[in-house]
């Protein structure tokens, strides 16, 4: 049996918990809780120490707020994480993701119309500019300047699709992303007109090779290929044996990787030609190797 007077002493006057006055008394912590529900023993409350925010910590904390997490900023202000957090709502500092001028990379990556993975391989690739940001606790993520981005953009041109960007995505816009968009604006498809189907008809029918009735049609060479295909019309079979310099040819552009479509493009061939033929040497040169 525990008296009520030193329970009284340990839990409503000194604040001692259940089970530091478990290991005191060495009995159960359940023991403890159950006297100090019998004698209706309410717990130490603890007085507020009235410590007042100065105004050299309040612009500390808007400062590191976002850099650091509740944890450090505890030890760096000398405050309890709790603290913290009732200062900042009082501070309406709102979301630490939204508090600097920064975006991260999910943000970049919608502005853009591009993956995530993509801003962060040319963060760890590219030298993409940016800075690592924390969470509350221990959540890291990549925080990008929007300025320094499109400085780092200028000089990677090569990377960027403007095409896919809408104009008003991103703040602080250089005037050079006008000209850029104008560039990268592609042509709209084509759609075929009877006149069209006519002429690849009766080009076709004449003996015209498929890159020589392109450039009649001002069209892609793929584009006539899959047209004859969706017109049914039925093709010639005439074989032509492939000659050396067509080889050594397709496997220099194949090295320099240029697609089946421009090497059956620069050869005259139809792309399934082309296709067959390095499927076949693809094969042969696994199992000589095997």
């Amino acid at each position: 049996m525990i008296s009520k007077e030193i329970l009284t002493d340990l839990y409503s006057k000194q604040g001692k918990k259940q089970v530091e006055i478990a290991k005191i008394l060495n009995v159960k912590r359940t023991l403890v809780n159950y006297y100090c529900q019998k004698y209706n023993l309410k717990p130490f409350k603890y007085k507020r120490n009235g410590k007042h925010w100065t105004k050299e910590e309040i612009e500390l904390l808007e400062s590191l707020y976002g850099t650091y997490s509740y944890n450090v900023l505890s030890k760096k202000l000398d405050r309890s994480p709790k603290s913290i957090e009732c200062k900042k709502q009082k501070l309406s500092l709102g979301k630490i993701i939204e508090a600097t001028e920064y975006i991260n990379s999910n943000e970049l990556g919608r502005a853009l119309k591009r993956n995530p993975c993509t801003i962060r391989k040319w963060i760890k690739e590219n030298g993409l500019p940016c800075s690592k940001r924390v969470l509350k606790l221990e959540r890291k993520f990549y925080r990008i300047d929007v300025k320094e981005f499109w400085r780092w953009a200028k000089k990677n041109n090569d990377l960027m699709d403007w095409d896919r960007y809408e104009i008003g995505n991103l703040p602080n816009e250089p005037k050079w992303i006008l000209e850029e968009k104008k560039k990268a604006v592609k042509p709209l498809r084509r759609s075929w007109t009877k006149t069209d189907d006519s002429l690849l008809v009766f080009y076709y029918s004449k003996g015209y090779k498929l890159n020589e009735i392109a450039k009649k049609l001002d069209r892609s060479f793929k584009s006539i290929d899959m047209r004859l295909i969706k017109l049914k019309i039925k093709r010639k079979q005439v074989k032509l044996d492939w000659q050396p310099e067509e080889i050594n040819t397709m496997l220099d552009m194949i090295e320099e990787d240029k697609t089946l479509v421009e090497v059956a493009e620069e050869l005259g061939r139809s792309y399934d030609s082309v296709s067959y033929k390095y499927l076949l040497i693809k094969n042969m040169s696994l199992k000589l190797n095997a």
